[in-house]
């Protein structure tokens, strides 16, 4: 079985989220083809595009040699550069809009899988060998009928960042493919951070089912905000390693309300419930036409943590609806808890301690059913509750029609389930396309290092501090900690409610380069405490979140800072308060 090292995938993740390959540079024109003929004529190559500029497709593009596709940094409010598919002159949709043999580098672009007529492209890539596909800070919509990425070769490696997805799939089918579709390869990494998806077809993650042999190498899926999803996250996928943590999901899994799957490791007891994660043993070898399961103990690992998933009440009462004419019906958490043991097969693996020690799941947040979920992440966007109530009436209808109600509307007339920011296919002109923050005070603090679930990019301050500590952070999460850490530094002193707001000196005082100050928070609210120099420039944020009453302390590290004496502040509602440090080197 292969293996990373931890200082591997560390340098792995940071060096494809932040370089571009030492290649020729091709500044290249607007217009249609442009892209094309200038890829045909210079091969290996970074291509630059102009923000706000559009490159239509006059082809697929074939990726024989590396490539890097870059969008100059766009100015405030200004859409990046447009790469858009095109059609045949019968005007049938290019089915691809990138064919990669080998490596392919995509950044700060915005990728309109849709012709100017308003037709969908199948899939936007296709990794036909194995092949780098790196996205960072790219937008895609929509993404297309299919998959944003189908997989067919071994040893591919997929790295995915700060980037925004809509609208993959098709509303009137559940079987519509999905985001990543390994179809009959396997991925040596596939890597996604800090991305937000919004609209998924059948699945998040399509594996190939069952490989022969070594399973997938590793997969880390983390910080990811996920929206509207209508049935699996990861289906019929088996990695050595993987580890879905801190996302956040909303009305993921809306449309499947069934049972399905196998069972391999214990074909003797019923499978009646399917959870998100598709838990089983490798079939690594047939003897006589039998099947042959891994050797247990089972060394790979799946780690399940810190993630959150809100469907709307008008789905439990669907599910209610359905159950109450006697339908088996359910809708699928990230792991079933214990007490279905004897009917899902993740759950009797997840629990299996003998068998499979590196099968981990805990302090996932899940609505299962609740009046008013605890878990709605107060979204800033209300355009994404109109389009929660349109998926819950599809669901409805969808339902329906599976159980025999032959009493359904025309298709023409059912809500429109994709997050339409134009109203179009093929000719955006809305930019920013979404916005994916919210307010949930519990949700804020809800990952494994106290920081938001999902997608840290709504959050810049927060994605500040979550990056000076992504290898201390990763490191705990492929330990299989299920224990929560404090990179901001800010602990709880005591359990006693202070009578005032107070912000204490410093200690020591002068310091150098750590010290420490306490404060007190007399009455639930935001908190800021800051540190300035002394021509009032910002210098450091220590805290900048909510807090209830009670009495804190955080460390600040002034290693980066020349000596002198510095201001910080504390701020709460209308307390404000100041006192001086000072730092000697």
């Amino acid at each position: 079985m292969k293996t990373l090292t931890m200082l591997q995938i560390v340098i792995v993740s940071v060096f494809f989220s932040v370089t571009v390959w030492a290649q020729t540079i091709v500044n290249v024109s607007p217009g249609i083809g442009t892209l094309n003929d200038a890829i045909g004529l210079n091969g290996a190559a970074t291509y630059v595009l102009q923000a706000g500029q559009w490159y239509g497709l006059s082809g697929t593009i074939q990726v024989t040699s590396p490539i890097s596709i870059i969008g100059e940094t766009p100015k405030a409010g200004q859409m990046p550069a447009i790469i858009q598919n095109g059609s045949t002159s019968a005007g049938a949709t290019f089915p691809f809009m990138f064919i990669a043999t080998t490596d392919l580098t995509l950044r700060n672009v915005f990728i309109v899988n849709s012709d100017l007529n308003e037709g969908l492209g199948s899939g936007m890539i296709y990794q036909a060998a194995s092949a780098r596909i790196i996205m960072d800070s790219i937008t895609v919509d929509p993404v297309g009928v299919n998959f944003l990425l189908f997989a067919n070769a071994e040893h591919v490696s997929t790295f995915v960042t700060n980037s925004l997805f809509m609208r993959q799939g098709n509303t009137l089918s559940i079987n519509d493919g999905g985001m990543f579709w390994n179809q009959g390869g396997k991925w040596d990494s596939l890597y996604v951070e800090n991305n937000t998806f919004v609209d998924i077809g059948t699945a998040w993650m399509l594996g190939a089912g069952q490989p022969n042999g070594d399973a997938e190498l590793f997969h880390w899926i983390n910080h990811n905000s996920f929206l509207f999803g209508k049935a699996h996250l990861y289906l019929l996928s088996y990695p050595d390693a993987m580890f879905f943590t801190n996302n956040l999901c909303w009305m993921m899994d809306t449309y499947l309300f069934k049972p399905g799957g196998t069972d391999t490791w214990d074909p003797g007891t019923a499978n009646k419930y399917q959870a998100f994660f598709d838990s089983d043993t490798l079939v690594v070898d047939t003897v006589d036409g039998v099947p042959q399961s891994e050797v247990l103990p089972c060394q790979r690992k799946e780690f399940v943590a810190y993630n959150s998933n809100y469907r709307t009440k008008a789905i439990w009462d669907l599910i209610a609806w359905d159950l109450a004419k006697g339908n088996v019906s359910y809708l699928k958490p990230f792991v079933f808890p214990a007490s279905y043991i004897d009917s899902c097969r993740a759950t009797r693996i997840f629990n299996d301690k003998t068998n499979f020690p590196y099968f981990k799941t805990g302090n996932n947040i899940e609505d299962l059913g609740a009046e008013i979920p605890a878990n709605n992440p107060n979204f800033v966007e209300q355009k994404i509750y109109k389009y929660t109530d349109s998926a819950a009436a599809w669901a409805e209808i969808d339902l329906k029609f599976i159980r025999g109600i032959p009493d359904l509307p025309p298709s023409s007339e059912w809500p429109n389930y994709f997050y339409s920011v134009d109203g179009n296919q093929g000719n955006p002109t809305t930019w920013p396309r979404f916005n994916g923050a919210y307010t949930n005070s519990t949700l804020l603090t809800a990952s494994i290092e106290k920081l938001p679930l999902g997608d840290l990019n709504w959050f810049p301050d927060k994605k500040a501090i979550w990056q000076k500590h992504q290898a201390e952070v990763m490191q705990h999460i492929m330990a299989e900690d299920l224990t929560q850490i404090n990179i901001s530094g800010i602990k709880t002193v005591d359990n006693h409610i202070p009578s005032a707001f107070k912000l204490a000196q410093n200690y020591p005082n002068p310091f150098n380069p750590t010290t420490t100050i306490y404060y007190s928070v007399a009455k639930q609210g935001v908190v800021t405490l800051k540190v300035f120099n002394l021509i009032g420039q910002e210098v450091a944020t220590l805290v900048d979140k909510e807090q209830i009453a009670g009495n804190y302390s955080v460390d600040f590290n002034a290693a980066n800072l020349t000596s002198g004496v510095y201001i910080y502040r504390l701020e709460s509602g209308d307390f404000v308060s100041t006192k001086k440090l000072t730092l000697l080197k």
